[in-house]
């Protein structure tokens, strides 16, 4: 049925505290893009969860202009993952991830390429 909860996730990176009890890191909070994607709000589009096998995870979603990143292990900080100059795929400047962690966001980039190439060919059309 359209609608109904299919998948919840709780966050495995907790927020650390010093000795002295002040918070060392904390989960940033997302973007009103990625809440609309999370909860299939107005402008829902793209999103997955992926969570590697040391259990880090990551959620890839779209946003206005391209794809976003984030995850617990950049405390849920956002990276806009950007289209290659200079031949087809995807980067994501200024962060490093695992081979299995690429791999996933290699699927969620071409999946996206792709919804986007359909729903332009429905405008198209239109």
């Amino acid at each position: 049925m359209s609608g109904e909860l299919i998948l919840e996730v709780r966050n495995r990176h907790a927020v650390e505290f010093s000795q002295t009890g002040i918070q060392k890191t904390a989960a940033a909070p997302l973007p009103a893009h990625a809440w609309s994607s999370l909860t299939g709000g107005p402008g829902a589009g793209f999103v997955s969860y992926f969570e590697g096998p040391d259990g880090d995870q990551w959620l890839c979603m779209e946003g206005p202009d391209t794809l976003y990143l984030t995850g617990g292990d950049v405390e849920w900080r956002e990276y806009k993952v950007l289209a290659k100059e200079e031949m087809p795929g995807w980067q994501v400047p200024d962060l490093v991830l695992s081979l299995v962690e690429g791999l996933w966001l290699d699927a969620c980039w071409r999946c996206w390429q792709a919804r986007k190439e359909r729903s332009s060919g429905e405008d198209e059309r239109g």
